[in-house]
C-alpha cells in the first residue's frame, strides 16, 4: 500500500483481491465437479456468487456443494465489501484521497520551495514566516487531522508521512527543494529526518531543531548545516533584553 493512503483503500483493495480469489476457486471446483470448462466454470461461479440464478442447477452432489460454498462465502464477502465501501464514503477517505492527488499535482509544479517537517507550534510559526516572506513550501506531518486545518489555512500542500522516510520526501519534492527545516518535537526524529535528507540532496540546506543541548551535536554530524534550539534562544534573548532594559540610562 503506497504511504500515506487511506486505510480504506487497502480494505477495499483486499476484498477485491479475496472475491478474485473466491471466483478462480469456484471456476476450479465447478470444472472438475460438473466437467465443464474453466471459463464456463468462472461465468457460473460468478452468477452464483452474484445470486442471480441464470444458470440452471448442478446436476452433481459436488456441484451443489460448490454452489452452497459460494453463495455463503461470496454473500458475505460481497456484504461486507459493501459496507465497506460505504465507510469509505461516510468517513471522507475519498475527500482526503483527491485531496492528497492534487497536493502531489501542487508540489510538481513547485521549484525551490522549502520542506517543513513537523507541524506542531514551531512549525506552524516556520510556516507563517514562510508565507509572509513569499516562499513556497510543503508541510509533512504525520498528523492527518490534527494538521488539515492549519495547513489549508497557510494554503501550503501537506504530505502525511514520517519525514524521515525517503519516499515521503521524495513525494514533498526534495529534490527540486532549496532547503528543509526538521522541527518535529522529538530531537531522535529530527536527527533521522536531517540523515534521510543529507543522503538524498548534499546540496540542500537543513535546520534542524533541537530540545536538548546533547542533540545539538547529533544534528550536526548527522548533516545538518544549523540547529536551533527554541528554548535556549528564547532563554538569551529574554536575558537579552532584560539586560538591555536594566543598562538603558532613566530619562
Amino acid at each position: 500500500m503506497p504511504k500515506g493512503q487511506p486505510p480504506g483503500v487497502a480494505r477495499l483493495a483486499l476484498l477485491a483481491a479475496a472475491l478474485l480469489l473466491l471466483l478462480v476457486a469456484g471456476a476450479v471446483a465447478y470444472a472438475i465437479a460438473e466437467h465443464v470448462s474453466l471459463g464456463f466454470g468462472f461465468v457460473w461461479s460468478l452468477d452464483t456468487v452474484a445470486t442471480i440464478g441464470s444458470i440452471p442447477e448442478p446436476a452433481s452432489s459436488a456441484g451443489q456443494v460448490v454452489k452452497v460454498m459460494l453463495i455463503v462465502l461470496g454473500v458475505g464477502t460481497l456484504f461486507y465489501a459493501l459496507v465497506t465501501v460505504v465507510e469509505f464514503f461516510v468517513a471522507g477517505h475519498l475527500t482526503g484521497l483527491l485531496e492528497e492527488r492534487r497536493a502531489l499535482k501542487k508540489i510538481d509544479s513547485l521549484n525551490d520551495h522549502v520542506l517543513v517537517c513537523g507541524f506542531g507550534r514551531v512549525g506552524r510559526q516556520v510556516a507563517r514566516d514562510l508565507r509572509e516572506a513569499g516562499r513556497d513550501f510543503v508541510v509533512i506531518d504525520t498528523d492527518v487531522e490534527g494538521t488539515r486545518e492549519h495547513a489549508e489555512a497557510t494554503g501550503s500542500p501537506i504530505i502525511h508521512g514520517r519525514a524521515s522516510d525517503d519516499e515521503i520526501l521524495r513525494q514533498a519534492g526534495i529534490m527540486r527543494a532549496s532547503g528543509l527545516i526538521a522541527c518535529v518535537d522529538d530531537d531522535a526524529e529530527n536527527v533521522f529526518i536531517t540523515l534521510s535528507a543529507r543522503e538524498l540532496r548534499e546540496d540542500i540546506a537543513i535546520v534542524a531543531r533541537a530540545g536538548e543541548e546533547e542533540s545539538e551535536r547529533k544534528m550536526l554530524r548527522a548533516g545538518a548545516d544549523r540547529v536551533v534550539s527554541p528554548y535556549k534562544e528564547s532563554g538569551s534573548e529574554m536575558v537579552r533584553l532584560a539586560l538591555g532594559a536594566d543598562a538603558t540610562p532613566a530619562p
